[in-house]
């Protein structure tokens, strides 16, 4: 998974600016770049005017750029530091600063502010020019139709959601602003992060057992504190049928299984399948129709590579 990992930030240390403004003008779709190499969506953003990339992260707490390029455009921002709560993975605390503007198409948010950090390993390992990850924390500011397939993004009033065509799915929002998915199979529930920033689906294999004579998955371990650039190869679990919500589900799914610890989550490899609805102010999430059905994977493949949770 290429994504920076969820941030939880102690409220009391984060300098926050003034209560920031949001102003939706357009509600045409923004094309998204696909990366080759991951798959993942990157939007072109502005920051202060200047133009950015940043991956497209549901499950991403904070917005955050790569301190280099915050460096080059902007050195005479001030940083400030932040303390981040216990739990958290990412070994260098990142810091913050204020921006006067920040938008996407329409949606522009003014007195906003963003995170920074070293992102050298995560942009290592995408062929287009990453600057930094786009988070749940600007998201939430406006409902948004996702379609990985068409590699779009569109911000929404609700007076235009699609009613007829719209699934709800069954939702638990963390704390921390990110959309955990309540899932099924074979009647046991567990909880998959909605992660639009993951490559690969993963799934506890408590819950999903490997399948022994099923594909293997072949990855490289990275997380955001650096690559180790060694390779394992994973199980995919047997073919099941997901439940969602109370009126979607998947058939025929296997999702890359892992043990115990770390998250587990919805990623791009999913989420082709279908658009989503994600009304975070809400704290809903809606599923489009299928697209098509799960294709079957070939006895051996070579994934992009896959962030190691710690």
């Amino acid at each position: 998974m290429l994504s920076l990992l969820p941030l939880s930030f102690a409220e009391e240390a984060a300098p926050l600016p003034d209560r920031a403004t949001a102003s939706l003008t357009d509600m045409e779709p923004v094309k998204l770049a696909r990366d080759p190499n991951s798959k993942l969506l990157i939007a072109e953003c502005r920051i202060n005017g200047i133009p950015c990339n940043l991956i497209v992260d549901t499950a991403a707490s904070h917005t955050t750029f790569d301190v280099k390029f915050i460096k080059k455009h902007f050195p005479d921002l001030a940083l400030q530091e932040v303390q981040i709560a216990p739990g958290s993975n990412v070994h260098t605390a990142p810091r913050v600063f204020s921006m006067e503007s920040f938008s996407i198409g329409g949606l522009l948010i003014k007195n906003f502010y963003g995170c920074t950090m070293d992102l050298d390993p995560l942009q290592k390992s995408t062929r287009i020019r990453v600057d930094g990850i786009l988070g749940i924390n600007y998201l939430s500011f406006c409902p948004f139709l996702l379609s990985v397939r068409d590699a779009t993004l569109q911000f929404l009033e609700r007076s235009r959601f699609p009613l007829k065509d719209m699934k709800p799915l069954d939702v638990e929002r963390h704390d921390s602003g990110i959309l955990y998915i309540r899932c099924v199979r074979d009647g046991a529930p567990f909880l998959l992060a909605l992660d639009s920033g993951s490559t690969l689906s993963l799934a506890p294999v408590e819950q999903w057992p490997a399948d022994p004579d099923g594909s293997h998955v072949k990855v490289m371990a990275s997380d955001i504190n650096g690559s180790s650039g060694s390779h394992s190869v994973m199980k995919l679990g047997v073919p099941s049928t997901l439940h969602m919500g109370p009126d979607f589900q998947m058939e025929g799914l296997s999702f890359v299984v892992t043990g115990t610890g770390g998250r587990h989550q919805i990623g791009v490899d999913t989420l082709r399948h279908f658009d989503i609805i994600v009304d975070a102010p809400q704290g809903e999430v809606y599923a489009l129709p299928l697209h098509s059905t799960t294709e079957d994977s070939e006895k051996t493949t070579d994934a992009p590579p896959l962030k190691r949770e710690s």
